[in-house]
């Protein structure tokens, strides 16, 4: 064999050498795992947007950590010789890091529809509460404490109800709870004042039987107040004669105790004097003989048992009287008709008339049906 043969015989020897060693080289470097950086991101990315990081936050965060893990393990590794590269763990990561997001999103949609259906019940039997109740709270003298925390309760439900309907249901877990709290309450407390202001329910059943018989059987006028319904009845010789509206003090459930609680009394009463305009401030007034000897035993035994104080004083000037039509309860304790109705009670109402006030004429049952 001649030397060019031999030399030619060489080089392409050398050459199919350094091909094969290059190739096995580049089977040996190991390539980057983007394809896996891809899907758990994408996954991520995916359990984000339905919120799984509220909803499914355990999983949500081991995706997101077993992420940024792999992304540190690349760079680690990125920055060895190319032939030293491992990028197993990296892989590794990133697969575990698209499981628990996918883990996370499944967990999200579940957790956010139970939790939805779970609102929608609590906003629906608030709202359904506040129906029920708050027209009868409305006419009750409450508290203010209490009507302020009942209208708390109701703008927290508002609140709540708005963003849900934005599908923030996580935001308004607590506003929920405050809500239903300061709604209960307000609306427990309203409840128990009612309960314990009908206890006297079967006593003025009596005295409007007492006072409708009484003018039957004296062929006279008689006048009874209920003050719930705030209606003022007339009867002549035993029969309803008239009906008109009334307002009564700020205070109204309850007898009158003292000077200045602005109630409006219970009990049997009757017309000491008929004054016109020029004797009242209030257009015509019925001058009731408020306090009379049952409200002086009470307001003794107030101030014996330390339930009033020792400079209370009982009270007077207890009138029906005009200037009503106001629309709410606004007088200090007396009862307000409107003028052109105080003309026509005023007409036919003479003194010694008897006057009968109680709480309601209707069982406690039958106007919370009719509410």
């Amino acid at each position: 064999m001649s030397k060019t043969k031999r030399r030619i015989l060489i080089y392409i020897s050398s050459l199919l050498v350094l091909v094969f060693s290059s190739i096995w080289v580049i089977k040996q470097v190991q390539k980057p795992p983007t394809l896996y950086f891809k899907t758990a991101r994408e996954a991520i990315s995916k359990a984000k947007k339905i919120n799984a990081d509220i909803y499914a936050k355990k999983d949500f965060q081991k995706a997101d950590e077993c992420y940024k893990h792999a992304m540190n393990l690349w760079r680690q590794e990125n920055k060895k010789n190319i032939l030293n590269r491992d990028y197993s763990d990296v892989t590794k990561n990133t697969i575990q890091s698209k499981i628990y997001a996918d883990k996370a999103y499944s967990s999200a949609i579940v957790d956010k529809r139970n939790l939805k259906d779970k609102l929608d019940v609590q906003i629906s039997d608030l709202k359904d509460q506040v129906k029920k109740l708050q027209p009868l709270f409305n006419i009750l003298p409450i508290p203010s404490d209490i009507a302020k925390q009942n209208s708390q309760g109701q703008l927290l439900l508002f609140e709540a109800e708005r963003t849900f309907k934005k599908g923030r249901y996580k935001d308004i877990e607590g506003k929920l709870v405050y809500a239903e709290k300061n709604i209960q309450n307000s609306y427990h407390f309203a409840t128990q004042m009612l309960n314990d202001y009908f206890t006297m329910f079967p006593q003025w059943v009596r005295l409007a039987e007492q006072a409708r018989y009484n003018s039957k059987i004296n062929n006279s006028y008689a006048i009874l107040v209920d003050k719930f319904s705030r209606e003022c009845y007339v009867y002549y010789k035993g029969d309803l004669k008239n009906k008109f509206d009334i307002e009564l003090g700020k205070n109204w459930i309850g007898k009158k105790l003292y000077s200045g609680d602005q109630a409006t009394p219970e009990g049997q009463y009757f017309v000491v004097s008929k004054r016109d305009s020029r004797k009242t401030k209030y257009y015509k007034a019925l001058l009731l003989n408020y306090p009379n000897d049952e409200d002086k035993v009470r307001f003794k035994n107030g101030k014996d048992n330390g339930t009033l104080e020792m400079s209370s004083k009982i009270g007077n000037l207890i009138e029906i009287h005009g200037e009503g039509g106001k629309g709410t309860d606004w007088t200090n304790g007396c009862i307000a008709l409107e003028n052109r109705d105080m003309d026509k009670l005023f007409k036919i109402i003479e003194e010694n008339t008897p006057v009968t006030i109680v709480g309601s004429l209707k069982p406690l049952k039958e106007i919370l049906n009719e509410l």
